[in-house]
This record gives C-alpha cells, structure tokens and sequence, in this order.
C-alpha cells in the first residue's frame, strides 16, 4: 500500500508537471526550467538528510535525562522536529500559490 502511495507520488510530477513547463515556457528558457527542476530533485533528499541530522542531535522530548548523550545506545532523536521544519517551510510557497490568479 505504502508503495502504491511511492508511485503516485513521485509520477505525477514528471507525467503531468514536465509537459505543462513544456506548454507553458519558451524554448529558450526551456532547458533552464528542466535544469532547475532537477536541481530541486537532487536538493530535496540532501536537505532532508541534513535537516533529520539536525533533529536526531536533539532528545525527543527536548530535555535529554541526566547523564544520557547523543552517543548513548538509548538515545532517541526528535524525529518529529523534521516535520514540523519541512511544514513551516511549506507554508511560505503554499501561500503564494494560492493568490495566484486561476488564468
């Protein structure tokens, strides 16, 4: 189920995205459009490392017990924190697309 959920998410962006930037951009801008979308692809995964990197170095609850450390076997990372990084950055884009005009 979890893959099915994989596939759609990551076809949609080049089955319909791809040939609507093609419709809608000159050919002279083109090849920049597609090169950035790529850029993107590649520094979605590479930031998303760094900002769980950056989550894991925080305790779970924000206040580590005495005496543990982030070396600890037992040590559990604010995973959480990721999401709430990645929700606050989607807030900025998500508002300006929605005063885009509809044509």
């Amino acid at each position: 189920l979890g893959l099915i959920g994989l596939g759609i998410g990551r076809t949609m962006p080049w089955s319909l995205g791809i040939p609507m930037i093609d419709d809608n951009v000159s050919n002279k801008n083109l090849p920049a459009f597609f090169a950035g979308i790529n850029f993107v692809r590649i520094l979605g995964p590479v930031c998303g490392f760094l900002i769980g990197s950056f989550c894991s170095s925080f305790y779970y609850t924000l206040k580590a017990p005495p005496g543990l450390t982030a070396k600890d076997p037992t040590w559990i990372g604010a995973w959480w924190m990721g999401y709430l990084f990645i929700g606050l950055i989607l807030i900025v884009p998500s508002i300006t697309l929605y005063f885009f005009p509809t044509r």
